[in-house]
C-alpha cells in the first residue's frame, strides 16, 4: 500500500508552485510585459488560497494532524457489493428456527468460523479498495509537474512567456480547490452518523442556523441574512448557467449539481412575508416554513415560485457514485420515528422522511408544496336566522 497521505501530497503540490514562484521572481524583468507579471500574481494567488484552503478545511476534520495523515479510503458501488464477502455475517434468522440457545450459539460459531477462513485467503480491504482523494491528487501533482516543467524551459531560453500558462494556473487552482474540499468531505462523511449533508451543505446550515437564534427586528437585518447565506454558498460552489434556460449550482465537495429548470436568474432573497417586519425569530414554531422564492421564466418570463437557493443548497446530500444530480432532505420533517402497525402484531419504526432523501430538485419543491405550504382557509359565513321556523 503506498504511504502516501493526503498531507504529503498536498506538501509536494506546494513545493511545485512555490518552485514555479522561484523561477519567476529570480528571472530578468527588464523585458517583462503584463503577461509575465500577471502569471506570478496567478502562481501566488494559487499558492495562498491552497493553504487558507488547508487551514480552514482542517479544522472540519478534527484538527491539521488528522486531515494530513488520512489514508482512509472511500468506496465505491462495486466495492460496496464485496463487503459482505469480506466481514463475518450475522444470522438473520429468528430464534425459533433453531430451538435452543445452545443450538444457536453453535451456528452463529460455525458461520464466524468459515466466514474467518474465507477472509483469510483474500487480501485486506485496504489492499483492495481504491483511495479517491489519494488517486486524485497524485493526478493533480503530475498535473503541476508538468506545468512547472514549462517555466523552467522557459526560463533556460528566454524571451516571451506564454499566455495560455496563465489559463492553465488558473483550472489548476480551481481543480486543487475542489480536490481539498473532496477530502475533506470524505473524512467528514466517515465521521457523521446522524446526518447525511455534504460537508458544504453542513456549513451553510450552520450559517442558517446562527440567524434561527436571532430575532430579527429590522428590513435591515433580514436583508443582511440573506447576504451571509448567499455568500456562504459562494464559498463551496458556484452557480452556472446549465443549458439554455437552467441554472445549476455545482458543490465544489460532492460535485453535486442542483438545477433549477427555466429560470431568467436567481433570485437573492426570499419571496415577501410578514416575518420582515414582525420580530419572529426564523424558528419559532408560530412561524411556517418560508422556503419559497419569486423568479422569472427563461422563456416567457412569467412570475414563478422556485425553492429558495440557499436552503436547497444547506439541505442537499452528496449524490450516489457514478451519478452528479445531488439529493435533498427535508430539513422541516425532523420529526421523531413514529412506529407504525404491520401484521401478525409486529409493529414497525419508521422515520419521518426517507434516508436517501429526495432525487432532486423538482421532487423536493413538490414534497415542499404539498407538506410545507401554508394554504389560506377561505372564510365560510355563519348562517342567518330565519324569522318564521318551519319547525318550531
Amino acid at each position: 500500500m503506498s504511504s502516501s497521505t493526503v498531507g504529503s501530497l498536498l506538501a509536494a503540490i506546494a513545493t511545485l508552485i512555490s518552485d514555479g514562484l522561484r523561477i519567476l521572481k529570480f528571472a530578468d524583468k527588464h523585458h517583462w510585459g503584463p503577461d509575465e507579471h500577471e502569471q506570478l500574481r496567478l502562481l501566488e494567488d494559487t499558492l495562498d488560497d491552497a493553504k487558507k484552503d488547508f487551514q480552514e478545511l482542517s479544522v472540519l476534520v478534527n484538527g491539521q494532524r488528522y486531515y494530513m495523515n488520512d489514508r482512509r479510503r472511500e468506496l465505491t458501488n462495486p466495492e460496496l457489493a464485496l463487503l459482505p464477502c469480506l466481514v463475518a455475517p450475522r444470522t438473520a434468522f429468528p430464534a425459533r428456527f433453531y430451538g435452543t440457545p445452545r443450538l444457536i450459539r453453535s451456528v452463529i460459531a460455525d458461520v464466524a468460523a468459515a466466514a474467518a477462513a474465507a477472509a483469510a485467503t483474500r487480501p485486506s480491504t485496504d489492499a483492495i479498495f481504491l483511495a479517491q482523494s489519494i488517486s486524485e491528487l497524485k493526478r493533480l501533482q503530475g498535473k503541476f509537474e508538468t506545468h512547472i516543467e514549462n517555466f523552467k524551459d522557459w526560463a533556460k531560453v528566454g524571451g516571451p512567456i506564454n499566455p495560455i500558462w496563465a489559463r492553465e494556473t488558473t483550472e489548476l487552482r480551481r481543480e486543487l480547490h475542489r480536490a481539498q474540499c473532496r477530502a475533506a468531505r470524505r473524512i467528514f462523511n466517515s465521521e457523521q452518523e446522524s446526518s447525511s449533508r455534504c460537508l458544504g451543505a453542513f456549513l451553510v446550515y450552520r450559517k442558517q442556523r446562527e440567524w434561527a437564534t436571532r430575532t430579527i427586528v429590522t428590513e435591515e437585518e433580514f436583508h443582511r441574512r440573506h447576504v451571509e447565506e448567499v455568500r456562504a454558498c459562494n464559498n463551496i460552489g458556484k452557480f452556472e448557467r446549465f443549458g439554455d434556460r437552467d441554472i445549476a449550482f455545482v458543490c465544489d465537495f460532492c460535485d453535486g449539481h442542483l438545477v433549477w429548470g427555466d429560470l431568467e436568474t436567481m433570485p437573492a432573497v426570499r419571496a415577501a412575508t410578514d416575518a420582515t417586519i414582525n420580530a419572529v425569530r426564523p424558528g419559532s414554531p408560530t412561524q411556517l416554513p418560508h422556503w419559497q422564492a419569486t423568479a422569472y421564466g427563461a422563456a416567457n418570463r412569467e412570475q414563478k415560485t422556485v425553492v429558495y437557493a440557499p436552503l436547497a443548497i444547506a439541505n442537499h446530500i452528496a449524490p450516489y457514485q457514478g451519478d452528479w444530480v445531488a439529493r435533498l432532505e427535508c430539513p422541516f420533517c425532523d420529526e421523531a420515528p413514529y412506529i407504525e402497525p404491520g401484521e401478525d402484531g409486529d409493529d414497525e419504526m419508521r422515520n419521518a422522511q426517507d434516508e436517501s432523501g429526495f432525487e432532486d430538485l423538482q421532487a423536493f419543491q413538490e414534497h415542499l408544496e404539498w407538506q410545507h405550504t401554508a394554504t389560506s382557509i377561505p372564510a365560510v359565513p355563519l348562517p342567518k336566522a330565519a324569522k318564521d321556523c318551519v319547525v318550531m
